[in-house]
């Protein structure tokens, strides 16, 4: 990474803050950075664009020839994050896709080393069976926001958010009981699972 293109990552940090757009933690990051590291991925899917940041980390700390497909419903969003890709010079290692994560899921091809879903967590439970059809043989699949596990999400909420509790507790099962799934949880930032897809 260059200190040009850790400038601009420091911009979109500022952006994201002044405009309310929500974005990676910096503990959590750490996390998706690291597995990004050991796994250096070819191809990486992503579900939550935002405004490119979480992608432009993962293309930046991985294999030099590895490529995003990266998934949002918000065209303002995506705009901001194609701007982006293209400051940092990355443009031509990104297909994004406008849509609804689980109706483009549901029709994407080819198979990805690596997965990063951080978009609404009320649809993790569905992306999930999706996801896993479209992994490599070893493939890494990182989940931010599931910070259910520490029992926040269910008990600081009030209960209009009670069905996003459920399908987020859905996933998180869903994470622990599929036997093609190795899978780490940690505490950190808004909640990180890191899972291995072992065929």
């Amino acid at each position: 990474m260059t200190k040009k293109q850790q400038a601009i990552l420091y911009e979109m940090e500022a952006y994201a803050a002044m405009n309310n757009v929500p974005v990676i933690s910096k503990d959590s990051a750490e996390v998706l950075v690291k597995a990004c590291k050991e796994k250096a991925p070819k191809t990486i899917l992503e579900i939550g664009t935002a405004i490119g940041y979480s992608g432009a980390l993962m293309l930046l700390n991985s294999d030099k020839d590895s490529n995003l497909t990266t998934i949002d419903i918000s065209i303002p969003n995506l705009l901001e994050a194609k701007n982006n890709f293209s400051k940092l010079g990355l443009n031509d290692r990104v297909n994004i896709i406008l849509e609804d994560c689980v109706l483009a899921l549901q029709k994407l091809e080819g198979r990805f080393d690596f997965v990063f879903l951080d978009g609404p967590v009320a649809k993790y439970a569905d992306c999930l069976p999706l996801i896993i059809k479209l992994c490599s043989l070893e493939a890494v699949i990182v989940a931010d926001n599931v910070s259910v596990v520490k029992g926040r999400l269910i008990t600081q909420k009030p209960e209009r958010m009670k069905r996003v509790s459920d399908k987020l507790l859905e996933f998180i099962e869903a994470v622990k009981s599929n036997p093609s799934l190795k899978s780490e949880f940690y505490e950190t930032g808004d909640g990180v699972v890191v899972a291995r897809y072992t065929g």
